[in-house]
């Protein structure tokens, strides 16, 4: 069996991260505290906007390869309230994509939320 020990990964000129274009690691992420304005720690976002009651959109520094990316997302706070960060499929974009925070009764709200993309970088 072969081991491989590292301590950094970086890219061929050793001067940064290395690519995941064609990976299945996460590809970006975001911790949104309340709504739009409320946001904290990012991985490949430039920005995200306020949509309205319970509606982000998340636009991503480098954008993915076709709009057929995944998502999986939690509720930061207020666990008994049932609410659940969902993908507005409809509205997705290869550099952009549009999250509805929504409880079990379909209500929107602007709750927290920590939310991952999965997909192959253009």
């Amino acid at each position: 069996m072969t081991e491989i020990r590292v301590g950094t990964v970086s890219d061929a000129a050793g001067t940064g991260p290395a690519a995941l274009t064609g990976q299945w690691a996460s590809k970006a992420y975001a911790m949104v505290v309340t709504d739009a304005a409320g946001s904290g720690d990012t991985a490949n976002q430039s920005s995200i906007s306020d949509g309205g009651q319970g509606r982000n959109t998340h636009s991503f520094t480098n954008s993915f390869s076709s709009t057929n990316y995944g998502h999986a997302g939690a509720q930061r706070h207020d666990v008994d309230n049932d609410r659940h960060p969902g993908q507005d499929t409809a509205n997705d974009a290869t550099g952009s994509c549009s999250i509805t925070m929504a409880s079990d009764s379909g209500a929107n709200s602007d709750y927290g939320y920590d939310i991952l993309w999965w997909g192959d970088l253009a």
